[in-house]
């Protein structure tokens, strides 16, 4: 009989972390696919699973991670009807506060996908139809029926303390999967994104800060600052530059309190009292009362590249001393 161990999610939730910890530190007990999102139960006809595991044994556990199973729950409540509920399918999900949960995802999606088309449409405001649809997902009824269905083989997870108790985490996934020991070793889990920022040198150049360091950019250059998918390019017109830099003004940065209150109360009431119940305390009170977005982070090569001979405090300096002149 083939084991099965599905997370439906939900994205930016710890997903990656969990399946990075199951295929390198316990894959003893997995077979581990090539790739994390399978969406082993969406495959018609059914696939082989040589095709998806390579070196599979039945004697081991098959993972299924796969965060968008969640993202479509009419769906994923038909797949479920084929899902045998005799211990041998078991689930693992990870759960945020819902609000929080979708700007990530948004803040995500922005860095991973909208700003690396440069020749497209950047133009991506988080309460635009299409983003709502994606981000505003209604998950708690196919949780509660996982919950229901499938009783003590489902674990669920609060993702807002889950790593600052490694060892107890550890041992609950132990206890689901009938293991003598599970080892989850510390790693940098960032819980919410960054937003991209483009800088244009313009026709003379432009001198900016960023983390507190003084850069200078190139005149008609354009920098995209955004992790490792940060970009540098010379010789580049105004009207291109503009037009990328205006569509990226439709991205949100923050939600304030009073956004903040509106969704959760207005769309994610229902989901706020499922997720609490279901990890037996309220997952609303890990929530911020306000989102911010985190400053992008510059490549060191780029930083290198672009940092300006004098530093910030010297400019400073030279700023109170051309302004004794005045006087």
């Amino acid at each position: 009989m083939q084991r099965w161990l599905i997370c439906p999610g939900l994205p930016r939730s710890g997903t990656t972390f969990l399946f990075d910890q199951f295929a390198t530190r316990n894959r003893q007990y997995f077979n581990v696919p090539e790739a994390k999102e399978v969406h082993w139960l969406e495959r018609e006809p059914p696939a082989e699973v040589g095709s998806v595991y390579p070196n599979a044994s039945d004697g081991k556990i098959f993972l299924d991670f796969s965060p968008g199973y969640s993202g479509y729950p009419e769906r994923f409540k038909r797949n479920l009807e084929a899902v045998p509920k005799d211990g041998s399918v078991q689930f693992i999900v990870a759960l945020r506060d819902p609000v929080e949960q979708a700007f990530a995802h948004y803040l995500h999606d922005v860095a991973s996908h909208v700003v690396l088309d440069w020749a497209g449409d950047l133009r991506y405001p988080f309460f635009g139809q299409q983003q709502m649809m994606s981000y505003f997902v209604e998950r708690a009824e196919i949780l509660e029926r996982i919950a229901e269905d499938y009783g003590n083989n489902a674990l669920f997870l609060n993702f807002h303390n889950m790593f600052r108790d490694l060892g107890e985490t550890a041992g609950r996934i132990a206890e689901l999967i009938g293991v003598d020991t599970v080892t989850l070793q510390p790693e940098r889990v960032g819980e919410g994104g960054w937003l991209p920022r483009f800088i244009y040198g313009g026709a003379d150049g432009v001198d900016f800060i960023h983390d507190d360091a003084f850069y200078s950019l190139p005149a008609r250059s354009l920098l995209l600052i955004n992790g490792a998918a940060s970009r540098f390019e010379g010789e580049i017109s105004e009207e291109q530059a503009q037009r990328l830099i205006a569509q990226s003004t439709t991205w949100q940065r923050e939600l304030s309190a009073h956004v903040v209150d509106a969704i959760a109360t207005g769309v994610f009431d229902r989901t706020i009292a499922s997720f609490s119940a279901l990890l037996g305390e309220d997952i609303a009170a890990y929530r911020a009362s306000v989102l911010r977005a985190k400053q992008p982070p510059l490549p060191n090569e780029l930083a290198d590249m672009l940092l300006s001979s004098a530093s910030l405090t010297e400019r400073l300096r030279w700023g109170r001393w051309l302004g004794t002149l005045d006087k």
